[in-house]
């Protein structure tokens, strides 16, 4: 006897009675804050993965799916609650895209300050999302454009900007600088501050006194000249209040200070290895050391003829050559800025030594006034 074979019936079964499996979908961290998902749906249950295609929109529906308009701009001071959110409607319930903030073309993401919370809803098969930013307490940093993204079927979609504008106090973007000036040599000192709010004032201020009227921000102050030290700074002005810059310190280019620690390093028989501390630079570069070199008279009342040596610095060593064996000789070091030379030092002795012997212990040298 033949047997009937049942796979058209059987099969049809099986599509019938397809297993529903319900799944939840997965948040993105940066959303994961104060997010509320959507009842899990029990009358329209998702196939088990893989036994359907993606869901795509149409290309009319990719073509009218845009984000809702809101709120262009948005103005308060600094330390107030901004609040500000963006919508948009999915007609496709399926889909479970994600809506992602940036702030001026970067990724924001949510901290102790900003909080990110999302709302989604669905309505006759349409999943309208909702998205909220609270920045608390902003700061003039949180001034920016944010916009809001999403990604469907490899297209994005992006909102009109919402610009965010922080009022405060002005805030410097350049303030006056230290200087090291010529006595009675003119100079200028330079300070900028901005909003908003707008326009800034700047008032400059001699040893913490006005010493000007107020001009609008970018201001340039022209110092005719000073003869000792003092101190300048700026005043900045708006419609918040008034916010003070650090102070400029001007100091007078003076000699440099004693050079100290004239130290002979080594000694040979016909040179010696000289190094020494410079003293304060009388703010201005050091650039020039000068040594002086002067052979030990043998006999009272002989005049010995001083050699020079100058030293391009740093480094704060030279060479001494062209010395006799076995002789004392006096030495001394100054040193000179764009001023002047520093005080010439209380003279040294060291004594070379005789031939084809080289001594690198720094000996006890005693200064003397000879």
């Amino acid at each position: 006897m033949a047997h009937m074979s049942t796979p058209g019936w059987f099969g049809a079964f099986l599509s019938a009675t397809t297993i529903a499996i319900i799944v939840g979908s997965p948040v993105s961290d940066q959303h994961s804050r104060g997010r509320i998902h959507r009842p899990i749906r029990t009358s329209e249950p998702l196939l088990v993965p893989g036994r359907v295609s993606r869901v795509y929109l149409t290309p009319d529906q990719l073509r009218r799916l845009h984000f809702k308009p809101t709120i262009g701009s948005i103005q308060l001071s600094e330390g107030h609650e901004a609040k500000f959110n963006c919508s948009i409607d999915i007609p496709d319930a399926r889909l479970d895209p994600a809506i992602l903030w940036v702030k001026n073309g970067q990724e924001l993401e949510g901290n102790v300050q900003v909080v990110i919370n999302e709302l989604q809803t669905t309505t006759d098969g349409v999943t309208t999302l909702l998205s909220t930013v609270s920045i608390v307490h902003v700061q003039r940093a949180d001034s920016g454009e944010y916009r809001c993204r999403l990604s469907i079927n490899s297209r994005t979609f992006q909102s009109q900007p919402i610009t965010i504008e922080v009022e405060g106090l002005p805030t410097f973007i350049h303030q006056p600088e230290d200087r090291n000036v010529t006595r009675s040599k003119s100079f200028t000192l330079s300070c900028e501050a901005v909003g908003p709010p707008d326009p800034v004032q700047i008032r400059w201020l001699r040893d913490g006194l006005p010493d000007s009227d107020f001009h609008n921000s970018p201001s340039s102050y022209s110092v005719s000249g000073v003869d000792k030290y003092i101190q300048f700074s700026c005043e900045a002005y708006n419609s918040k209040g008034v916010t003070t810059s650090r102070e400029a310190n001007i100091n007078i280019k003076v000699l440099p200070g004693p050079v100290s620690n004239i130290t002979v390093t080594e000694r040979q028989s016909n040179k010696f290895l000289l190094s020494w501390s410079p003293g304060h630079d009388g703010f201005s570069p050091i650039t020039t050391c000068l040594i002086r070199v002067r052979e030990v008279s043998r006999r009272k009342g002989e005049v010995m003829t001083i050699r020079f040596i100058n030293v391009t610095v740093p480094s704060f060593q030279s060479e001494v050559p062209g010395l006799k064996a076995m002789t004392w000789y006096n030495l001394s070091v100054s040193c000179s800025n764009e001023v002047g030379g520093s005080p010439v030092t209380m003279w040294i002795q060291s004594n070379t030594i005789e031939g084809g012997v080289a001594i690198s212990l720094s000996p006890k040298c005693d200064s003397t006034d000879e």
